[in-house]
């Protein structure tokens, strides 16, 4: 994914090196013209085809990219892409900033979504599905969706601020980040409250809308550690966790739409599990050894949020 094919969604006053040269500026008037928000939404990344943007996946996006980015820097720069992702990684979190009160010392609520689509076929209000326009010609009202009680979606903004710190060496702007993602953080962890946020113990197929097993903070580490190494072998043509075709490609959604998101997580899980704890990086978690390493793509208290994770103890 390149700076490229992210510009192609980007909302608010584009800037001047914007490469897409038949995008302009839209949705200049996000959030401000909600008269029951008035706060400045401009900015960030539509969805997909429509205009919605949905904080939630925006979010996953910035933690993947900024996360691939930390893994494979020198890759991104021998393709001559590395300046153009960081530049849409600052692009879509210095939206999430805009979305919570970033500055101050304790926060209630998130803006968890701009603009809305129904899909009923009975709509006669103008919104982003019953007219198909492009964004820079909207000019019909965008509703703002707050939230008082989302953990999931604060702890998927703190994964993206947090790794987006580590990818930004601007002295000013990663300080910003580290903030905003300990302010979320405290707030999911206010309102998950240490509880089981469990929707799913399965094999994760990698989807960025699910939520795996919650467990006290003790025996976290070899738990995940374990799930993750189940989430890897489920993949494997000797286990039945996923049908497949006669060709053998197998098929992660279990049949439900939008394949792609399954395919391109697994493949990008698959890669960092097999470079960090493949066969020649592997390190015991049993019995006694003083030296123990713990991989865990999975976290205790957010919706997916991937974290790539070796912590030796000694």
């Amino acid at each position: 994914m390149d700076g490229y094919f992210c510009f192609l969604f980007a909302a608010g006053p584009l800037p001047k090196h914007n490469n897409v040269s038949w995008r302009g500026n839209s949705g200049m008037k996000d959030g401000i013209s909600d008269p029951a928000v008035r706060q400045n939404l401009v900015g960030g990344f539509y969805d997909a085809g429509d205009a919605i943007k949905f904080n939630f996946p925006a979010s996953f996006a910035m933690t993947m990219l900024s996360w691939s980015v930390i893994e494979y820097s020198a890759k991104y720069e021998a393709a001559g892409e590395l300046n153009h992702i960081k530049e849409t990684i600052k692009w879509g979190t210095g939206y999430l900033l805009k979305i919570f009160n970033s500055s101050a010392d304790k926060i209630d609520r998130i803006y968890a979504q701009v603009g809305v689509g129904d899909t009923s076929g009975e709509a006669t209000t103008p919104n982003d599905h019953y007219c198909w326009v492009r964004p820079e010609d909207i000019d019909y009202q965008r509703p703002v969706y707050e939230c008082h009680s989302c953990p999931d979606l604060a702890a998927e903004m703190a994964a993206a601020l947090a790794a987006a710190s580590i990818v930004s060496r601007d002295s000013e702007y990663s300080p910003k980040l580290v903030q905003g993602s300990e302010l979320l953080f405290a707030y999911a962890w206010d309102a998950c409250h240490l509880k089981t946020c469990n929707r799913s113990s399965d094999p994760s197929s990698g989807v960025w809308d699910e939520i795996l097993p919650g467990h006290p903070a003790e025996d976290i580490l070899l738990i995940l550690h374990r799930s993750s190494e189940i989430m890897m072998c489920s993949y494997l043509p000797v286990f039945t966790s996923f049908n497949r075709t006669k060709g053998g490609l197998i098929q992660l959604n279990h049949g439900r739409p939008q394949p792609l998101q399954y395919v391109v997580n697994a493949a990008f899980l698959a890669t960092l599990y097999s470079s960090n704890f493949g066969p020649n990086n592997r390190a015991s978690t049993a019995g006694d050894s003083s030296n123990k390493v713990y991989f865990f793509i999975v976290p205790p208290f957010s919706n997916l949020t991937f974290h790539s994770v070796r912590l030796l103890w000694s």
